[in-house]
């Protein structure tokens, strides 16, 4: 099962995703077979992150919704964490109409990450919820999670997948100046948003760093 969910994980960075729900599945499966709940539960949350990454939100959403399912089922204190962050990805498949439900699915994943000491979720939700207010133009709002991110963000053992989402958190504070004209502050994230691009990615990207200060008003 773990060599079968690797090697999903492997074609779900490379963005080949079919590859990477043909080895979900069948890992899956094999939970299934062998009535492993916790892993089934995990196997079914893969799954749907691969259908949101294709942007294909009702088979995502139905994915969480049975891991989520799964999860309370086993209802181990360790999980909880997990019924935090598959809760937080079933908010990402909602529409704005919702955004009752998604507050709270994204608060309880706040609640229960930060219980477990799982800081990195507690950045991701603080980001989303950033994400769901710029939606909603409510910037002062936004602005506010996107903080919260941030300082989360900042405590986190150094990696690549933490300096992707600080590239993400300084993208959406671009955009959060750039819609209220703020062109000093803007260009001020830019420029960091360069330098930690240039960090994580080497010189080679000097096309995409063009591109993201001319995308400035």
């Amino acid at each position: 099962v773990y060599s079968y969910s690797a090697i999903g994980k492997m074609f779900l960075q490379m963005e080949q995703y079919d590859s990477a729900r043909f080895n979900y599945q069948i890992a899956l499966h094999k939970t299934q077979e062998l009535g492993q709940r916790k892993r089934e539960a995990s196997q079914l949350n893969n799954i749907g992150l691969v259908f949101f990454e294709e942007m294909n939100y009702d088979s995502a959403e139905a994915y969480f919704l049975r891991s989520l399912e799964k999860y309370t089922q086993v209802n181990l204190k360790e999980d909880e964490v997990m019924i935090g962050v598959v809760g937080g990805n079933l908010a990402m498949c909602l529409p704005l109409e919702k955004k009752d439900e998604i507050i709270e699915l994204l608060n309880r994943n706040i609640r229960l990450a930060t219980k477990h000491n799982y800081m990195s979720s507690v950045a991701n939700a603080y980001f989303d919820l950033g994400n769901l207010y710029f939606e909603l133009n409510e910037l002062k709002h936004s602005k506010v999670y996107l903080d919260s991110s941030l300082a989360v963000n900042l405590k986190l053992t150094p990696s690549i997948e933490v300096g992707e989402a600080r590239v993400d958190i300084y993208e959406a504070y671009m955009q959060i100046y750039d819609k209220t004209n703020n062109s000093s502050e803007a260009y001020k994230y830019a420029g960091l948003l360069l330098q930690l691009n240039d960090s994580l990615y080497g010189k080679d990207i000097t096309q995409k760093n063009a591109k993201t200060l001319s995308n400035i008003k």
